[in-house]
């Protein structure tokens, strides 16, 4: 985008996944999902388990919680 003279949001809008630590850096700053990725591969971990061994697994969406930090690129 820089590089294009092209300005987020006026032009483009973007949006990163798991708030790496280079997202605030960009130009512009990334706008970016946060989510406790180490707690989504546990529990899937449990699920896939839980499948193999003839259970049910449980798994509900609301507890990833993920959060939107929003910066500049949005």
């Amino acid at each position: 985008m820089h590089e294009h003279h092209l300005t987020a949001p006026a032009d483009l809008a973007v949006i990163g996944a798991d708030d790496i630590p280079t997202a605030r850096l960009n130009i512009p700053p990334l706008t970016t999902i946060c989510f406790d990725l180490h707690e989504v591969v546990r529990r899937r971990t449990e699920a896939i388990l839980a499948s193999l061994a003839g259970s049910e697994p449980r798994i509900a969406p609301a507890w990833i919680n993920p959060q939107v930090i929003q910066r500049s690129s949005t």
